[in-house]
C-alpha cells in the first residue's frame, strides 16, 4: 500500500513538471497538391504545388522565402502555397489525386512502406532546390518546358536518394525524363554531388552550394492522409503520399517559472500528505 501511493504522487509531480513540453504536437491542417504539366511538373513527380491551409493551432509554419518556394502567394495568412517532390515512388509507390484535398501532418516517420525518414542527401536536394542555388547548376526557375525538365530532373535524383528507385536511370521514367540522356545525366551530377556533400560532413566545395545546417535540418515529411484523425495521429496505415516541406518548429513554449514552481510545491504538499497518511494506516 506504501509503495502505491508513493508512486502515485510522484507520477503527479512528474506530470506537473512535463506538462508544459506535453503542448508540442505535430502540424495539422489540409493541403491541396496541384501538378502544372506546362510550367513546372514533370511525369508523375514533380514539383508539386502544395496549398496548405493551416489548422488551429498549428505546429509548424511552412518557411516561404526564397526563388524555389512558390509560383503565386497565399490568399489569406493561413495558407502557404509552396513547390514541393515526391519521396514515394518504385517500391514505396502510394497513390494520391493532384486537385484533392488531404489532412497534412508534418513527420520525421512516414511509414506504410515509405522511407522511414528523409535522408540527408535527399534533404539537401531540397533545401538547395528551396533557396534557389540549384540555378547556378542547372536548375531552370522560369515557368514552362525549361522548369518542367529540371524538376524531372530533381525529382529522379530525390527518388534515388530516398531509395525508392534504384538508379537514376529506373527513375526516368515516372520522372518524365525517359529516353533523356543529358537530363539523366543532370540529375546523377545533382545526386553525386549531394551525396559528397553529406559524405564530407556538409563542408564539402562544390556546385552545391548555400544547404547550411540550418537549411538542412528544416526539410521534413508532409504527410498527406485521408482524414484529419489519420493526420493528428500520424497514422501509418492511413498515409496517402509522402511530401518534401521546409518548415519550423517552434520550440514548445516552457510554463512560467512560478507556474512550474507552483505545481512541483503543491506535489509536494500533496506528496507529504500521502506519507502522513500512509504512516498512519501502517
Amino acid at each position: 500500500m506504501k509503495r502505491r501511493i508513493l508512486a502515485a504522487a510522484l507520477a503527479a509531480v512528474g506530470c506537473g513538471i512535463m506538462s508544459s513540453a506535453s503542448m508540442a504536437g505535430t502540424y495539422e491542417g489540409t493541403v491541396v497538391l496541384n501538378q502544372d504539366l506546362n510550367n513546372y511538373s514533370s511525369g508523375v513527380g514533380g514539383e508539386f504545388q502544395a496549398n496548405v491551409t493551416y489548422a488551429a493551432g498549428a505546429a509548424y509554419t511552412v518557411v516561404t522565402a526564397g526563388p524555389g518556394v512558390q509560383i503565386g502567394g497565399p490568399s489569406t495568412p493561413l495558407e502557404a502555397i509552396f513547390q514541393t517532390f515526391c519521396i514515394q515512388e518504385g517500391v514505396n509507390d502510394v497513390d494520391f489525386s493532384p486537385g484533392s484535398t488531404y489532412y497534412a501532418s508534418i513527420t520525421p516517420a512516414p511509414g506504410n512502406g515509405a522511407p522511414s525518414s528523409v535522408t540527408s542527401v535527399a534533404k539537401v536536394l531540397y533545401a538547395e532546390f528551396y533557396n534557389g542555388s540549384l540555378k547556378n547548376n542547372g536548375y531552370n526557375y522560369t515557368e514552362g518546358s525549361s522548369r518542367t525538365l529540371s524538376a524531372g530532373e530533381l525529382q529522379a535524383a530525390i527518388w534515388t536518394a530516398e531509395g525508392d528507385q534504384s538508379s537514376i536511370a529506373n527513375a526516368a521514367s515516372d520522372a518524365g525524363i525517359s529516353g533523356n540522356m543529358a537530363a539523366q545525366n543532370q540529375a546523377q551530377v545533382w545526386l553525386t554531388e549531394a551525396q559528397n556533400y553529406v559524405a564530407s560532413g556538409f563542408t564539402a566545395t562544390s556546385d552545391l552550394q548555400g544547404a547550411s545546417a540550418t537549411g538542412y535540418n528544416l526539410v521534413e515529411v508532409l504527410g498527406l492522409y485521408n482524414t484529419q484523425a489519420e493526420a493528428a495521429n500520424a497514422s501509418s496505415s492511413g498515409i496517402d503520399q509522402n511530401q518534401l516541406v521546409e518548415a519550423v518548429d517552434p520550440a514548445p513554449v516552457p510554463l512560467p517559472v512560478t507556474a512550474n514552481a507552483m505545481m512541483v510545491m503543491l506535489g509536494a504538499v500533496g506528496l507529504f500528505g500521502l506519507i502522513r497518511k500512509a504512516r498512519t494506516l501502517a
